[in-house]
């Protein structure tokens, strides 16, 4: 054999017999590699997307059942509808603010304030207020301040009411019991109701 068929021999096997020497042979690894991770990862999120077309399409189909049960739905609200008939409780949207020491500098305690119009509170309302919030709650004091009076409302403690009372506030916005001598006192019972004093 000659020296250049030798030599076509060696230029020939060289690039093909130590491939995984070549820089393109490890890029082109490499790019299979993060092609195949993208490939493992992209189902993931491909996936809840088929599966949201699937079900909308599904509902297309099937419409007029749906509707149907949407009209049965709303047949049991509207019979519903005298349940809502009571009002919701006026301490359900109480405030709560805190009692604070003297100095400001510790809070000891806290109190309750709603907010209605003064004709809004019935006897019946009292009752509830009372015995199913006042009673149940462990604040300093509870209170109803009447929107269309100005500083006025009911107070109320663990044994007493005073309905058509006058509050204080201070320059912090806190409120405390002022005058009370045109008021309405009550004392709660055994019976859950209160009794006026005379």
């Amino acid at each position: 054999m000659s020296e250049k068929e030798k030599s076509n021999k060696f230029s020939v096997d060289k690039p093909f017999g130590k491939i995984w020497k070549k820089w393109w042979f490890w890029a082109l690894v490499v790019a299979v590699l993060i092609g195949g991770v993208i490939e493992f990862t992209e189902p993931e999120t491909e996936e809840p997307a088929t599966a949201i077309v699937e079900p909308t399409t599904e509902p297309t189909v099937t419409k007029e059942p749906e509707t149907e049960k949407n009209e049965q739905t709303e047949e049991p609200t509207t019979a519903a509808e005298p349940t809502t008939e009571p009002q919701e409780h006026i301490y359900d949207n109480a405030i709560i603010k805190d009692v604070m020491n003297g100095f400001r500098s510790e809070k000891i305690g806290e109190y309750s304030i709603i907010e209605i119009k003064s004709d809004q509170v019935t006897e019946e309302i009292l009752v509830d207020w009372y015995f199913n919030y006042v009673e149940k709650n462990d604040f300093n004091w509870c209170m109803i301040l009447y929107t269309d009076k100005e500083n006025e409302g009911v107070y109320a403690i663990t044994g007493i009411i005073n309905k058509d009372v006058k509050f204080n506030i201070d320059e912090y916005g806190d409120y405390s019991l002022g005058d009370s001598t045109n008021g309405i006192t009550y004392i709660p019972d055994s019976e859950n109701t209160l009794k006026e004093m005379q």
